[in-house]
């Protein structure tokens, strides 16, 4: 059941419902959306306690006895015009603590990708480019399913896509 679409969904859910509970001070106080986050990754990782969260990944690992620099100003990206640039992604849900073996063995360690967006930092252009962004990144690193989490100041508007690879699922979703 963990590997079940649906599963993920309940507990996003179930996470959201907690962060609207015990948080609702940041969304009155209109926080930044990092902070949002933040605050969303550390219940998830209550929730997916046998799993590893990584908020804000960067794509430095350690190896060993040594730190390596590996991009640590984001993951590659190619768009639409064969540019390249860095990027962040918001949350990434593990199965290992081992944060090359992804990255270098293709070993389909990294299972949940997720990016967030705040009601007020959200319009169609950025909203087609976190799209676009996530589709490349899902293919190149191997995730298993991917979120665009639009967070609004009540729990009720709260919006989940979801996508497995790069097709969009149609689900009866909150």
């Amino acid at each position: 059941m963990r590997n079940n679409i649906d599963y993920y969904l309940q507990v996003i859910n179930t996470v959201l419902d907690i962060l609207y509970n015990e948080e609702q001070d940041l969304f009155e106080n209109d926080v930044c959306e990092r902070c949002l986050v933040f605050r969303f990754s550390y219940y998830l990782q209550k929730e997916l306690n046998y799993l590893y969260v990584d908020c804000d990944y960067n794509a430095s690992y350690r190896n060993n006895w040594d730190w390596f620099y590996r991009a640590q100003h984001g993951k590659e990206i190619i768009d639409n015009n064969w540019n390249s640039s860095k990027r962040f992604i918001d949350i990434i849900v593990r199965k290992e603590r081992n944060l090359a073996d992804n990255e270098i063995h293709h070993t389909n360690t990294d299972i949940l990708c997720f990016e967030c967006k705040k009601r007020n930092n959200y319009d169609k252009k950025w909203h087609q480019k976190d799209i676009d962004n996530i589709r490349y990144l899902t293919t190149k690193y191997w995730y298993n399913y991917w979120f665009l989490l639009k967070f609004w100041k009540e729990r009720g508007k709260c919006k989940i896509d979801v996508y497995e690879r790069w097709e969009k699922l149609v689900l009866n979703s909150d």
